[in-house]
């Protein structure tokens, strides 16, 4: 396979306009649009667009949110009820319609809608769309999960995280035309600080509650690229720290704030969290969002979705003013505390005792961070990043055990948050490099967020098998019952709203192996 090569041959626009295409009715004539409201956008009022997500063999989340105008802080909706009808077709002109509803929304749930649209056959396309205030929307694209033990050849997924507005989401052009069966967002999907593209600062203040969550998302939904990907693939999100407040952890925020307050914001992100993405999980109700979670495809793979935020303890060794993520020596003993945990330890164990009893030939756990040890020090002296799995080596040593000691079957990792490629040896101790290794690991560079190089920091971990920086993407991953493949599309370039794009090298797990290795 070669190390370098054309990535797609479907152009970007063309992808996009497919996407967004609007189909001939199939509901029953449209009436024309009450919206006259001045700037409205195009597609008004679905200009957040449509998207699926969390796919189970028989269903599906469907949703979409109705806003006029994204740049508005009330989205431009006038206060009210209103009912959105829906539907779930077997092909892309919803001759044989499946499914059909309709469902309100209000001013109390950020005008969002979720549907679980269920009956459906397991492991094929569907086409699905929305109708409200007399607009239909554009149609989307999804995929049901094949049934569990059904023998299943091949699932392709993709994993991407971390788009900064300060960049083009150029690298959801190029998913939008790919060949997945499921995308996982890996965290920070938005960024509470203030971003600007070509000169033009987003209209919302970093936002601290309900309101001003639901401002950003919008703005950030928004993108005609995002929209695209999430018509066309369906996505499984969990969160980071930007969706709330940089670098927080639990209920303690990166400024030292007091815990009762932040807990209120964190909470108040939760809700708008939730507003946004079409997720399974129930309506947090302004209160804890629970994100972990599993999805099972056939017989070839069980994914474990992790939270690595809302339930760790603070950060190691910090002082009162807070401080969040931060380099400090190994010689700090909360790094390796055992009663601290990065999960909660009911997280903790759901994990490993889902990780032992999995009846797939892979398990793949979809969490936000690099995993594996990183120095970050050069010479003698040791230091250690508290705000990854570096600052809570204990839970990552315990689940590391669960690897070596029960025979969990092929193990893999995906991750996001570090804005560059990687590819890492999962070690049982990291300090020794001869050390047996029990899983492997790939983390995907940013979506459009810039990256810093790490390459003087390689030479102190000879774990790290790949790291490149430079380029913006995602990380793609090919699974059969004889191996895993990942490979890494990228864009040259985020600063315009077009680029060329390629995959770098190709990296592959044999099954009942541990250990990458170039292809």
């Amino acid at each position: 396979m070669s190390s370098r090569r054309q990535f797609l041959t479907t152009s970007a626009a063309t992808a996009s306009a497919l996407a967004l295409t609007r189909i001939p009715a199939a509901f029953a004539a449209p009436t024309a649009s009450p919206l006259g409201t001045v700037g409205a956008a195009a597609d008004a009022p679905f200009a957040l667009g449509v998207a699926s997500g969390d796919p189970l063999p028989d269903s599906i989340i469907l949703w979409t949110r109705l806003s006029i105008l994204p740049q508005a802080p009330d989205g431009g909706v006038p206060n009210g009820t209103y009912d959105v009808d829906w539907e779930i077709a077997e092909d892309e002109g919803f001759g044989t319609v499946v499914g059909s509803g309709t469902v309100a929304t209000s001013a109390a749930k950020g005008y969002s809608v979720h549907v679980d649209a269920t009956g459906l056959e397991p492991a094929r396309a569907y086409w699905y769309r929305f109708r409200a205030l007399g607009v239909i929307s554009p149609a989307g694209r999804t995929k049901t999960a094949p049934a569990a033990g059904q023998r299943t050849g091949l699932t392709r997924i993709a994993f991407g995280s971390c788009q900064n507005y300060s960049g083009y989401f150029v690298p959801y052009q190029y998913l939008a035309a790919d060949d997945v069966d499921v995308f996982f967002h890996l965290g920070d999907y938005i960024y509470e600080s203030l971003g600007v593209r070509t000169g033009t600062p987003l209209a919302s203040p970093e936002p601290t509650d309900l309101d001003g969550y639901r401002w950003r998302w919008a703005e950030y939904k928004a993108d005609p690229d995002l929209r695209a990907a999430h018509a066309t693939v369906p996505f499984v999100c969990t969160w980071d720290d930007h969706e709330v407040d940089n670098d927080y952890a639990g209920d303690h925020g990166q400024g030292g704030d007091d815990p009762e307050a932040f807990r209120a914001r964190r909470f108040a992100a939760h809700q708008a969290f939730y507003e946004n993405l079409p997720l399974r999980t129930p309506d947090p109700m302004g209160g804890q969002l629970k994100l972990f979670r599993r999805l099972t495809y056939g017989d070839l793979v069980r994914f474990h979705v992790l939270d690595n935020r809302s339930y760790r303890d603070n950060h190691a060794c910090e002082g009162p003013g807070g401080g969040g993520g931060r380099v400090i020596s190994a010689d700090c003993a909360d790094l390796t505390d055992p009663s601290r945990t990065m999960l909660g330890f009911p997280q903790e164990s759901w994990l490993h005792e889902g990780l032992r009893t999995a009846p797939t030939k892979w398990n793949v756990v979809a969490q936000q961070l690099l995993f594996s040890q990183l120095e970050q020090i050069v010479g003698p002296e040791q230091g250690r990043w508290v705000d990854g799995w570096d600052g809570y080596a204990a839970t990552r040593q315990r689940l590391i055990d669960v690897f070596a000691e029960e025979r969990v079957a092929n193990p893999l990792l995906i991750g996001g948050d570090i804005h560059n490629h990687w590819v890492a040896d999962v070690k049982t101790n990291y300090d020794d490099p001869s050390s047996a290794t029990v899983a492997s690991e790939f983390v995907g560079t940013s979506i459009s967020s810039n990256g810093s190089s790490f390459d003087r920091y390689l030479p102190e971990n000879p774990h790290i098998l790949f790291h490149e920086y430079r380029y913006r993407g995602y990380g793609r991953l090919s699974l059969t019952h004889d191996e895993a493949i990942c490979d890494f599309p990228v864009v040259s370039s985020v600063s315009g709203p077009t680029s060329d794009a390629f995959a770098l090298d190709s990296w592959a797990v044999e099954a009942g192996s541990t250990g990458a290795h170039r292809v």
